[in-house]
């Protein structure tokens, strides 16, 4: 799930219909005012202006805290704003209310940041057995390297990254 999809039609975010949708819904009579303001923290995100996007979100979230579409931005925009305590916070809660490894990378970066290495682990090898797709996988396995460089395992850290490495036998250009 992501609010916005990248695009963007005269200088503004397009947000996802799901998201709409569940916000709308959850929302109650509220919900067309929440949905405003959630599609101004999208394009405040879209724009580096992840304090903004903040400011948007968390009144929002405060009234629909079931949202797991508010609580993944937001979770984003706390990761952008190094407020890595919070951002996992909200992205546990988007994985609790969706079900999605989605933002694992992002999850376990923060808990890197924190030094909380043995969560990075937990977060690794959940996501492995999540089998998710092979660039979530690539995002994570990073981080995951990352926390062992941090740890002054660069050994071990290269030997996780070149052991899916050697596997590739015709790599392509992302399009």
């Amino acid at each position: 799930m992501t609010v916005a999809d990248g695009s963007q039609d005269d200088g503004r975010v397009r947000v996802d219909s799901t998201v709409r949708d569940e916000i709308l819904r959850l929302g109650g009579q509220r919900g067309k005012r929440l949905y405003s303001a959630v599609v101004q923290a999208a394009d405040a995100f879209a724009n580096d202006s992840e304090q903004e996007a903040i400011r948007l979100l968390v009144p929002v979230r405060n009234r629909i805290p079931g949202a797991g579409s508010v609580r993944e931005l937001l979770g984003l925009s706390f990761y952008r704003a190094g407020r890595y305590a919070d951002a996992i916070r909200e992205l546990e809660a988007f994985e609790r209310l969706t079900g999605s490894v989605e933002q694992y990378p992002v999850l376990m970066d923060c808990q890197r940041a924190l030094r909380r290495y043995d969560i990075v682990n937990e977060l690794w090898n959940e996501l492995r057995a999540a089998s998710p797709s092979a660039e979530l996988v690539v995002e994570s396995r990073i981080v995951a390297a990352g926390a062992l460089v941090d740890q002054g395992q660069l050994d071990q850290a290269v030997r996780l990254l070149e052991k899916r490495a050697r596997q590739v036998r015709r790599p392509t250009p992302a399009s």
